[in-house]
């Protein structure tokens, strides 16, 4: 679908800007006004981290770190003492 600028170019459905005169798509200037007008989404997009994630995430760290590091660690020297018994 074409778009007719109002130079009388007729441009493509993918053009944003008229090939003669420069000026923009009417819908791309529509869309950009109500996006001054609107406030932003309802997400705030701060990159700190809260106190209670920073926590958790020690938390989960530490557990992750005695299950894969220090369990396996401590089963290799009771197994080694078993079989030094035997």
């Amino acid at each position: 679908m074409t778009w007719r600028c109002s130079c009388g170019f007729e441009a493509g459905d993918f053009d944003v800007i008229c090939a003669k005169c420069g000026a923009t798509k009417p819908d791309d200037r529509a869309v950009r006004r109500i996006l001054a007008v609107v406030p932003p989404g309802p997400f705030d997009p701060r990159t700190e981290v809260s106190a209670d994630g920073k926590h958790i995430a020690g938390r989960i760290v530490a557990h992750l770190w005695i299950i894969f590091v220090l369990l396996p660690f401590i089963a290799m020297v009771v197994y080694g003492l078993i079989v030094a018994a035997k």
